[in-house]
């Protein structure tokens, strides 16, 4: 049987960011491996040039689809792979040479492990930092679950929230391929934020045992130009069916079930910045600012009436978020609009 199937999704991605990938992958000096390429409609050049490197190498496999997401790569990957281990590998980034074989040496005598975590270096052109996952003095799996999870829904949950990106990602990781397939866990095609954070989400809570290595084998190619700071009008009905996906999985868990929605209930809160950045104060919002202020004000009401706000857990807030929550309750319209215009403007 293989050991490790890494799944690589690819969309229209530069020629230079693709061979560097694709040669990081074949310096592994993990063998017993395949690679599962998911061409997602990409143009012929890049098409082209996929097939033409895949030729010479015997443990890649190159699946064409019509453009439908980098979620439904993900899911045929995983419906392709012959591995005992799923990887993920997003087509712009790079990994060492021990990536893979550092979390196998730390599964490969353990049947009970469902998921193995390694760290990251992000690299932003200029500059290269690393984020740490999980702390290395942090081994009993109760406490890294409980920092997963709080990395996902809480920033004080789980007690510990790394400095650059939350583990609510599909690289810098392993998963066991039975315990994806007994518990149905998959990317969710529909949803148009955060797939990778519910997919994570679920494997955390359904997990029996989490291990992570100490290794900064990953490296995520950070793109300043994301889209985390365009304008989106249907932004708050993207998080409304991200938020769906997540109650359903607390839903559906037995023991912690009250905390969770404690903590999702200020998630919510805390996504009215998002709302404000990349919709009500954005500069592309030609909105009367009478009307803006009054869909604002009702958006406000709603969630507070909907979450019960009264039996809010503040012990599960961060000062930040304590200030935040504060005048967004009593509805400092104009404060947070000359907050935001003034961000939009330093960042000109």
């Amino acid at each position: 049987m293989i050991d490790i199937s890494l799944i690589v999704p690819v969309y229209n991605i530069p020629i230079p960011f693709l061979e560097k990938c694709f040669e990081s992958i074949i310096k592994q000096d993990k063998t017993n491996i395949e690679v599962i390429i998911i061409n997602d409609g990409s143009d012929t050049k890049i098409s082209n040039y996929i097939e033409k490197f895949a030729e010479n190498q015997p443990d890649f496999h190159v699946v064409h689809i019509k453009n439908s997401g980098v979620s439904v790569a993900r899911n045929i990957g995983i419906e392709k792979a012959r591995g005992e281990w799923i990887a993920f590998i997003d087509s712009d980034d790079w990994i060492d040479e021990k990536y893979l074989s550092t979390m196998w040496d730390k599964v490969k005598y353990d049947d009970r492990v469902d998921i193995c975590i390694s760290n990251c270096i992000i690299d932003n052109g200029s500059s290269q930092v690393e984020n740490i996952f999980i702390p290395s003095d942090v081994v009993e799996f109760g406490k890294i679950r409980t920092i997963l999870i709080g990395q996902l829904i809480s920033k004080k949950l789980g007690g510990y929230y790394p400095k650059h990106i939350a583990a609510g990602v599909p690289w810098s990781k392993i998963f066991r391929k039975e315990f994806i397939i007994r518990n149905n866990i998959k990317f969710i095609p529909d949803l148009r934020r955060m797939q990778d954070n519910v997919f994570c989400f679920e494997a955390y809570c359904k997990s029996k045992s989490i291990v992570t290595v100490n290794h900064f084998g990953y490296h995520y190619r950070k793109d300043d130009s994301s889209a985390t700071n365009r304008y989106n009008d249907n932004i708050q009905k993207d998080f409304d069916n991200y938020f769906t996906e997540v109650d359903k999985i607390v839903n559906s868990l037995i023991d912690r079930k009250s905390l969770y929605k404690s903590a999702i209930f200020i998630k919510r809160m805390m996504s009215f910045h998002s709302y404000m950045k990349n919709y009500y104060f954005h500069p592309k919002n030609t909105m009367n600012d009478e009307i803006n202020f009054l869909n604002w004000s009702i958006s406000i009401d709603n969630e507070m009436t909907k979450n019960h706000s009264n039996n809010i857990d503040f012990k599960l807030m961060t000062l930040k978020e304590k200030v935040f929550f504060y005048f967004l309750k009593y509805k400092f319209y104009n404060f947070f609009k000359l907050i935001y215009k003034r961000n939009e403007k330093w960042k000109k």
